[in-house]
């Protein structure tokens, strides 16, 4: 799976933050930022609070987290997980 297949699969899925708002994910979009003499890149995700339209955002390795609860959650997801952190994505 790549990361855009990723992104495709999980937009529109929901799920609780750690305060118990229930939100959907809009999209995973690249943030590109420079610090210093190297070139970072993050990955982010890009939600909407269900009870009030908030948008928040969060970093793409700790969504993981927060969505392993839900029932739409697959294993693959796990060895998708490692290839992106490990580098190999």
């Amino acid at each position: 799976m790549s990361v855009k297949e990723w992104a495709k699969e999980l937009r529109n899925k929901q799920f609780n933050w750690e305060d118990g708002v229930r939100t959907k994910i809009l999209r995973v979009v690249d943030r590109k930022y420079r610090a210093g003499p190297t070139k970072h890149y993050g990955w982010a995700v890009e939600t909407k609070d269900l009870e009030d339209g908030y948008l928040r955002e969060v970093e793409f390795e700790d969504l993981f987290d927060l969505i392993k609860g839900e029932p739409y959650y697959k294993d693959e997801y796990n060895e998708f997980y490692s290839r992106v952190f490990n580098g190999k994505a």
